[in-house]
């Protein structure tokens, strides 16, 4: 084929950092640790397919975290807290925009780019207590506030129609491209990141009975509590998954002496229908999401030797 439809351009990148970690410990008393500590993290660019500009760069983070990890009540209660705050520069993002698939035409492919500036902090909590003996329960709870500092980006609408979003859009004619496809500018700057919910919150019980001196059957429960959230950088109405709660119980009968345990379970018990993942399709405009498992339940078993 002479004129095939799809050219790819080659292209060579060099990508290095030195990432670095510092922190200090102090031992506020014999089970308690207050800790903080600064790091960097590093995320090599790439390529994707286009005849011109085809690269894009490395992603960068910092960041700081303070905490506490304890233990009281003669080790029956465990009580760990954590804040923390990240920056995230250059942030890599994903999405359908222009490309040069020849010399002077551009057309519509998937793209990654530097487009994203990103704050996050939060907090959490986690502690565990053996209420008695037989009874332990478990509490983890998670706060996070996210934010594009800076979110712009040049998306393409093949068939020239605005693109469906929940952020600003805006005609853009910075590119050449064939009629009926139109470039629009996306400005998604003070949204909160995609897949963050700003709570969450897991809850646990278990009880062990001591059917004999070397078999034990061992009751427990769970649940998770989200706040809501988006799942796509689209930010479109049906793109959002609500706050939710799930549970999910378990019974295991084992035998430590014996080395062996069997264990039944059900997770989703109330078959809540979870949104887990949301892409829009090209052209069309229409919005797919995936969802989490429904209710599942099932045996496992395990033996050591």
């Amino acid at each position: 084929n002479p004129n095939p439809p799809f050219v790819t351009a080659m292209g060579d990148e060099n990508f290095n950092s030195v990432t670095w970690k510092a922190g200090i410990e102090y031992d506020a008393g014999p089970q308690s640790l207050l800790y903080a500590n600064i790091a960097t993290g590093f995320k090599a660019g790439g390529f994707y397919p286009a005849v011109g500009k085809n690269s894009f760069d490395p992603e960068k983070l910092t960041a700081y975290t303070v905490g506490s990890k304890n233990r009281f009540m003669d080790n029956r209660l465990q009580l760990n807290a954590e804040a923390f705050w990240w920056d995230y520069k250059d942030q890599q993002i994903g999405y359908i925009g222009p490309v040069e698939v020849r010399p002077g035409v551009y057309g519509q492919a998937s793209v990654t780019a530097n487009v994203g500036q990103a704050r996050m902090y939060g907090m959490e909590v986690e502690a565990q207590f053996l209420a008695t003996r037989n009874d332990e329960i478990g509490i983890n709870l998670q706060y996070m506030d996210s934010k594009y500092k800076s979110f712009v980006y040049t998306a393409i609408s093949a068939g020239g129609a605005p693109l469906p979003s929940g952020c600003a859009v805006t005609p853009d004619t910075s590119l050449p491209v064939a009629a009926p496809a139109r470039l629009f500018t996306v400005d998604c700057s003070g949204k909160s990141a995609v897949n963050a919910p700003k709570w969450s919150l897991n809850l646990s019980y278990s009880h062990t009975f001591e059917l004999s001196a070397d078999h034990d059957l061992i009751l427990g429960a769970r649940s998770r509590i989200e706040s809501g959230r988006f799942l796509s950088i689209d930010y479109r109405p049906e793109q959002h998954q609500g706050g939710y709660m799930t549970a999910d119980a378990w019974a295991t009968l084992e035998a430590p002496g014996q080395g062996w345990s069997v264990t039944g379970y059900v997770n989703n018990l109330t078959d809540k229908d979870v949104y887990s993942t949301s892409v829009t399709r090209p052209i069309l405009n229409v919005v797919y999401n995936g969802l989490r498992p429904p209710r599942t339940y099932g045996l496992r078993g395990s033996v050591s030797f």
